[in-house]
C-alpha cells in the first residue's frame, strides 16, 4: 500500500521585504500625527492660559466694582517715594486682584517656563505669574469713564520671568536683588517688574505687537535686533491671550495688536515717532494698549 505525501506548505512570516515596507508605513504615519499630537497639545495648553485670563480679567471687573469703578494702581508701599510710584505704575497688581482669583495657580500660563521659588527662611515662596497689566491704564486712564473703548483696550497681557509673592498684600518681596512683583508694561519699550526698576529677566511673551522691535531704546522694523519680548512671535501658536478691559479674552497674532503710549484720539495711526499706541476706531489693529 502505496502511501502519497502532502506537499509540504512554506512556513509563514514576513519577509525581510515585507517587514521594511511595514517600518517605513509605520515611520511615514509617526511623522504625519506626531505634529499633530503635538498642535493638539498646544492647543489644550493655549485654552487653559484663555482660561486663566478669563479668570484674572474677570476678578479685576470685580475689584473695580468694589472701588469706584477704578482698576489698581499697584503697589503703593508707605515707603515708596511719589518718583517710585510713578516709575512702577500697575506693578503690583496681582496681590491687589488675590483675594478675588483665591488661586496662585491660575496667575501661570501652562507653556510659562518660569518656576516656583520656594519659601526660605524669612523669604516667602515666589509663584510665576503669566500675564502683565497695561501699564496705560493706572498711569494714564484707571476709571473705566476715563477709557474710550475697555472692550478694545487691553487689560492683560503675557509675559515669562516673573516670580512673584502674589499672596501677600504689597506683594512684599523677599530680601534679595532679583525679587519682582507683579509686572505691567504697555506692549513695547515699558514694562515694570523689578524694584529697582529694571527689566530683569522678565520679558514679553506677545511677540512683536505692532511690528515692533526694540533695540537699545529704539523702534525698529522687525528684524533680528532684540527687544524685550522673548522672541517675534507670541507664546502660543506665534500668538497670544489678551484680557480685554470689559472683562472677556481672545487670542490674537503680534500684528494685530497696537503697543505703546496712548493715542491722542481714538482714530490716532500708529506713530513711530512718539511710540504712541493707535486708538480703537480706523480697523488698523484689532485691540490696542491705547486707553483712548
Amino acid at each position: 500500500m502505496s502511501q502519497t505525501s502532502s506537499p509540504r506548505r512554506p512556513a509563514s512570516g514576513f519577509t525581510l521585504i515585507e517587514l521594511l515596507v511595514v517600518i517605513a508605513i509605520i515611520a511615514i504615519l509617526a511623522a504625519i500625527l506626531f505634529p499633530v499630537f503635538a498642535q493638539a497639545r498646544e492647543k489644550a495648553r493655549q485654552a487653559s492660559c484663555l482660561s486663566n485670563m478669563k479668570q484674572i480679567g474677570l476678578s479685576l471687573i470685580m475689584y473695580v466694582q468694589d472701588y469706584d469703578e477704578t482698576f489698581p494702581n499697584g503697589r503703593t508701599s508707605p515707603t515708596d517715594s511719589a518718583a517710585q510710584l510713578a516709575a512702577h505704575y500697575g506693578q503690583g497688581w496681582g496681590a491687589e486682584v488675590y483675594p478675588y482669583v483665591k488661586n496662585a495657580q491660575v496667575y501661570k500660563c501652562p507653556d510659562d517656563a518660569t518656576t516656583t521659588v520656594a519659601a526660605n527662611g524669612a523669604n516667602p515662596a515666589l509663584t510665576p505669574v503669566s500675564y502683565l497689566y497695561n501699564y496705560n491704564i493706572p498711569a494714564f486712564a484707571s476709571s473705566i469713564a476715563a477709557q474710550t473703548a475697555p472692550a478694545s483696550t487691553v487689560l492683560l497681557a503675557e509675559c515669562s520671568g516673573a516670580q512673584v509673592n502674589v499672596v501677600t498684600p504689597g506683594e512684599v518681596p523677599p530680601a534679595i536683588a532679583s525679587a519682582t512683583f507683579s509686572p505691567a508694561g504697555n506692549g513695547l519699550g515699558i514694562l515694570t517688574a523689578i524694584d529697582a526698576g529694571t527689566h530683569g529677566t522678565v520679558v514679553f511673551e506677545t511677540g512683536a505687537t505692532g511690528g515692533y522691535y526694540i533695540s537699545g531704546g529704539t523702534p525698529v522694523v522687525p528684524n533680528t535686533a532684540l527687544f524685550v519680548a522673548a522672541r517675534p512671535k507670541g507664546r502660543h501658536s506665534e500668538g497670544a491671550i489678551y484680557a480685554m478691559g470689559d472683562g472677556h479674552a481672545k487670542y490674537l497674532k503680534p500684528g494685530a495688536v497696537s503697543p505703546g503710549a496712548p493715542a491722542t484720539s481714538p482714530s490716532n495711526p500708529q506713530d513711530t515717532g512718539t511710540l504712541r499706541a493707535a486708538g480703537t476706531s480706523g480697523g488698523q489693529f484689532a485691540i490696542t494698549f491705547s486707553t483712548n
